[in-house]
């Protein structure tokens, strides 16, 4: 398992530790994920002309959404390589958090934002063969699931699945 995930390369910064339990049924992945700072605030445009480039703010909202579907797809890519890489695994359990200001503090936290159990026979019915169809968001949220996210992409912190529970 180390050496399939030390072998994947990430745009962003992404830290990964798991921990096998039930004999290697269930494995629990925790992910240091990017922050949304990290995500391109700009977008460049060609002009009618075809003659500049036009450069221009993303809005806030754009950016929320586009680092949701980038932490959405490090999971649904996580899931993958695990039940590709543990053929006896069952379920994989994977939380995923952020540091973030705290404004009432003014401290950085470590934040998760979500957290899924996801089923091997449940993974297995996406279509493989047409994963640039896949919505990464829509894929992981079909699973168990503990997130607390707007429709703009807003992520609130949660308290994610306990192994011990």
């Amino acid at each position: 398992m180390r050496e399939a995930i030390d072998s994947l390369s990430w745009p962003r910064e992404t830290i990964i530790s798991y921990e096998i339990r039930n004999d290697g049924k269930d494995i629990w992945l925790d992910v240091d994920l990017p922050e949304i700072e990290d995500i391109p605030n700009k977008i460049a445009t060609i002009a009618a002309t075809r003659r500049k480039l036009n450069i221009k703010n993303k809005s806030k909202k754009q950016l929320r959404l586009e680092y949701s579907r980038h932490v959405h797809g490090i999971a649904f890519r996580l899931v993958g390589i695990t039940f590709a890489t543990l053929p006896e695994c069952k379920y994989v359990i994977i939380s995923g958090y952020s540091q973030r200001l705290e404004s009432a503090t003014g401290k950085i936290n470590d934040d998760y934002l979500f957290s899924f159990k996801v089923d091997r026979e449940g993974f297995s019915n996406i279509n493989y063969s047409s994963l640039e169809n896949v919505d990464p968001v829509a894929a992981m949220s079909s699973f168990n699931h503990i997130r607390k996210m707007t429709a703009t992409g807003i992520f609130k912190p949660i308290t994610p699945f306990d192994p011990e529970n």
